[in-house]
Formats: structure tokens, sequence, C-alpha cells
């Protein structure tokens, strides 16, 4: 995915002598928005009844979290379906339909997306596990299908829920060629680069939402159809880990769109990371480029866990470390107006004298 940049010095006129080898620093100036410049955002519901709740909040609110995310400066297409469980259709005219319903493929057409998540109709099943495998089997394919992902675009599956997903969907009632299993699902959407925000509702039933025990609350239909489940516990954590996308954990029913358009909008904001390559007629003559990140000084150390004024200032890191909740995994060196610090894990920066 390419977003603009600016490059200081734009050109270079360089005469070297054979074997001569020059180090030179060259600036790359990530816009400040952060934007990403293209992205299919796909809307991915239960519509079980236990999600009756969350389903009629974001019919109330989708029209806002349309609104809201258009605003962003990206360009953003929005995709609706939703998904139930097997055996569909029910032979009981009261519950399950379908298994899973594409609703509406990728448009920036914002009216008929809404008119698709208004036609959400929340239906009862058999037991607790769903077929989200099932939908996400479906959505995991490449630009260009029925689903109409962008070759160029950021990819993000907005998957709600509320319990965790049968594993192994079998061929026996699939009708499918073959199983789909959480290991195949993911891979798939790995290998299409589809992120996955996986936002968890909790219900009586299935208090871990979508990292809920898949094996628990079968009923006699899957295992007579299917055998045991190989499921486990963590469904959800793993497939948004997997995918590099995010899991969120007790979603409110209530305000889920505010949810949706927090998590959305930090996926659309957020660059995932920064690569330099060579290229042109100069590109034989590059041996190695070496990142030194830029940022603000407030970022920088709130990121790892230091408590910083609001003083900024120009941080220059040979290596940045993301920083989790017990600080960084190696020392590393800033120079910071002037003055230059080691950083060591889980404690304030040192300063030092002599700066490398």
């Amino acid at each position: 995915m390419n977003i603009p940049i600016q490059v200081t010095p734009a050109t270079n006129d360089l005469t070297l002598s054979i074997d001569q080898t020059l180090a030179e620093v060259v600036k790359v100036t990530i816009p400040k928005s952060g934007i990403v410049p293209k992205v299919d955002a796909y809307f991915l519901a239960d519509t079980t009844s236990s999600m009756r709740n969350a389903i009629n909040a974001v019919k109330t609110g989708i029209s806002d979290a349309l609104t809201q995310i258009g605003e962003l400066g990206a360009d953003v297409q929005f995709g609706v379906g939703e998904y139930k469980d097997f055996p569909a259709p029910d032979p009981d005219p009261g519950k399950h339909r379908y298994v899973f319903a594409h609703n509406h493929s990728l448009s920036a057409n914002t009216a008929q997306i809404q008119a698709a998540v208004n036609a959400w109709t929340v239906t009862g099943g058999r037991d607790v596990p769903e077929a989200q495998f099932y939908a996400l089997d479906k959505l995991a394919e490449a630009p260009g299908g029925e689903i109409g992902w962008r070759a160029d675009s950021r990819r993000i599956i907005v998957w709600f829920g509320d319990a965790a997903g049968h594993d192994a969907i079998c061929q026996q009632i699939s009708n499918l060629s073959y199983d789909i299993t959480e290991a195949s699902v993911t891979a798939k959407l790995v290998a299409e680069k589809i992120k996955v925000l996986a936002l968890s509702l909790r219900s009586g039933s299935a208090p871990q939402g979508l990292d809920d025990d898949p094996a628990k609350n079968r009923s006699d239909y899957y295992s007579s159809s299917c055998g045991a489940s190989v499921g486990t516990v963590g469904q959800g954590t793993r497939i948004a880990k997997a995918t590099g996308g995010k899991f969120v954990q007790g979603v409110n029913a209530e305000t889920i769109t505010e949810t949706i358009i927090n998590e959305l909008a930090a996926q659309i904001t957020t660059i995932g990371n920064v690569s330099l390559v060579a290229s042109g007629e100069t590109a034989q003559f590059v041996a190695a480029i070496a990142i030194y990140v830029m940022m603000c000084l407030v970022n920088a150390m709130q990121g790892r866990g230091y408590k910083i004024g609001t003083d900024h200032a120009t941080v220059y890191y040979p290596r940045l470390w993301l920083c989790g909740a017990t600080g960084c995994s190696a020392m590393d060196t800033g120079r910071i107006n002037g003055n230059c610090y080691y950083h060591y894990p889980d404690k304030r920066p040192n300063v030092r004298n002599d700066c490398p």
C-alpha cells in the first residue's frame, strides 16, 4: 500500500571511486494524518437471537458510523454480511433460514449499506456455537470476487458476535469439498491480507463471547454429523492476532456502534509499518538501508510507559521497540534536545554525555 511521502533531499549527485562506500542520511516524512488512502471495511454480524439488542443498536447507529468513518479522509468502501448456524434452512420455520448471507458487496453507496444493515433479522438456532468460520471462509477471497475487495486497499472485517464458532464445520453439513477449521480460515485470511477486527460481546451461555469454549453446548446435529469438536477457547483472540487485527472483549450491546466507530477509525488511521526500498537505476548500488525513526517525545516515551510532560522534541532511534505492560525487551538509545539517553526496561531514561 502506498502513502504519499516527502523525501529530503529529493535527488543526490554522488561521485564514488571503485569499492568506495558512502553513508548518507535521507529524511522521509510521512503525513501527520497517517490516513490509509484506501480501505475496504466489511461488517460481519452474528444475527442469532442472543444478539438482538446489539443488532438493534447497530441499526440505530449505522448512519452515524458511516458518516464519521467517511469523514476521516480515506477512500472507504463498506460491505455487509451476517451469519447464523447449521442446519439451514432449519426444518423448524422459526429458526435459521440460511447460514451466511452476503447482504451487500463493498461499495461507497452508504445509503445501500445502511439499508442492508437495517434488513438484518435475528433468528434462533439449536445450540450456542455458531457458524462464523463458514462466513469467514467465504469472505477470505481474492480481490475482484463477489465480496468486492479492492486489490490496493487495506481490507478489514469488522466482526461482532457473542459465541464461539463450531470447529470443524465438516463437509457433510456444508456441502463443500473440504472441512472448515480455525486453522484453515486463519490461513486463508492471512494469505489474502485481510485483517480481522473482532468485537466480542458476552452472553449468559457464552461468558467469553467469541473466545468462549466451542465444545460446550453443541447440538446432537453437529455431534452426529461432524464428530467431536476440535475447537478450543480463544478463537477470536487468535484470529485477530494472526491477521494483524485486534480483539476487543466485553463490548457493550448498547454502545456497540461507538465501539465500531472508534476501533475502525483506529485501523484506518494507523500505519502498521514503514519500509524503504531502493528503486530505479541506482538501486543496484545501494548496499543497505537502515531506518532511524523520528517521533514526538511524548508519544515515544509514553509508548514505553513513561509519564512525560507536554514538551515536544524530535527523537532519533536506531531501533524502535514496541513495549507492552512489562516494558521494552532490550536497551534502546536516543537523542533528545542534544542530550543522549539509555532506555532500560521498566525504567526512566538515564542521561549520558557521549552521544552515538
